[in-house]
């Protein structure tokens, strides 16, 4: 993906190749899908409103996505004020760096993103999938599981300790 667009600032590839894809939380057979990110990327985000741009490296640590470095440049002929260090929205430029860098994305997340899908899924293997696609990035897994299966919280946590005790599940 060459770039991708929000409300707030867009994202495009630098130079610097992506690192080779790892592989994260279990596998789905029935689907015959793995959750894969790089262990290395980077990225630059124009933002619309400030002017400034940002780019954004990050390696996999094998629970989340860690940002190693981050270079801010002011629109120019101006310096950082603190508002563009508060507009930059760090927790949404790394999930939107997750969304470019996960292969299948959409495989997961497509519930989320098209109000008319009706493929809900229920496996545990999916279920613990989409737990780990939430924790890389930076998303709420449990949040993220009452919405999906429209549960209340107190079933939920009955369906995490299910996952957790056949799937390794990340902590919080």
């Amino acid at each position: 993906m060459n770039s991708v667009m929000d409300a707030n600032y867009e994202l495009t590839r630098t130079e610097t190749p992506d690192g080779d894809l790892v592989e994260f939380g279990p596998y789905d057979g029935d689907a015959s899908m793995q959750l894969r990110i790089p262990e290395t990327f980077e990225r630059n985000f124009a933002y619309f409103e400030t002017g400034v741009t940002a780019c954004v490296s990050c390696r996999f640590t094998g629970e989340r996505i860690e940002v190693v470095k981050l270079a801010i440049t002011p629109q120019l002929g101006s310096g950082l004020k603190t508002r563009d260090l508060l507009s930059l929205g760090l927790p949404a430029v790394i999930r939107s760096m997750a969304e470019d860098v996960i292969p299948d994305w959409g495989y997961w997340k497509r519930w989320d993103d098209d109000a008319s899908w009706t493929g809900l899924k229920a496996n545990d293997e999916f279920l613990a999938q989409l737990y780990w696609l939430e924790h890389v990035s930076g998303g709420n897994p449990r949040k993220s599981l009452m919405s999906y299966l429209a549960l209340p919280r107190s079933t939920t946590n009955l369906l995490l300790r299910r996952l957790k005790a056949t799937y390794p599940l990340p902590t919080s």
